[in-house]
């Protein structure tokens, strides 16, 4: 669950950066999902990924954020689906009347987002141990070594 989520992350903070340094790919691929069924499929791969860093939070650096952000997509998901093709076109075209500057703060704002969900469901001390620097299996980075059994 927690390579889901590190990867939904992944893929936040990737479109994030792409939307900062080109704004004009998030307007091109917002005008491409304005029809019902792509509107719905959106809303739905939302939905199931809020629900899965809900599930992947009780083992992250940070559950609570990490939980936070996935009830946060549950809930944009369904808002979505809810208000409809007609109300997502009127506030996708107020979107786009701010201009390309508010579009790059708002592409950097899901970009820190993103960011702090790979930092936040990923646990590196699993793989890692910490005392030695070299990389351990997950299991044994909480054994002591064999070598100080032995001095």
């Amino acid at each position: 669950m927690n390579l889901l989520a590190t990867l939904i992350g992944l893929v936040l903070l990737a479109g994030g950066l792409i939307g900062t340094s080109v704004p004009g790919s998030l307007v091109s691929i917002a005008r491409a999902s304005l029809t019902p069924t792509s509107l719905y499929a959106v809303a739905s791969v939302t939905v199931v990924c809020g629900c899965l860093q809900i599930l992947a939070a009780g083992r992250s650096r940070m559950p609570r954020t990490v939980r936070a952000a996935g009830f946060g997509g549950v809930v944009i998901g369904l808002l979505l689906a809810v208000a409809g093709l007609d109300r997502v076109t009127v506030g996708l075209s107020l979107w786009l009347t701010l201009g390309p500057t508010n579009i790059r703060i708002a592409a950097a704002c899901v970009a820190a987002l993103g960011g702090t969900l790979v930092y936040g469901s990923a646990r590196f001390t699993d793989i890692l141990d910490v005392s030695h620097g070299r990389l351990a299996h997950p299991r044994s980075a909480y054994r002591p070594d064999h070598r100080s059994l032995t001095s």
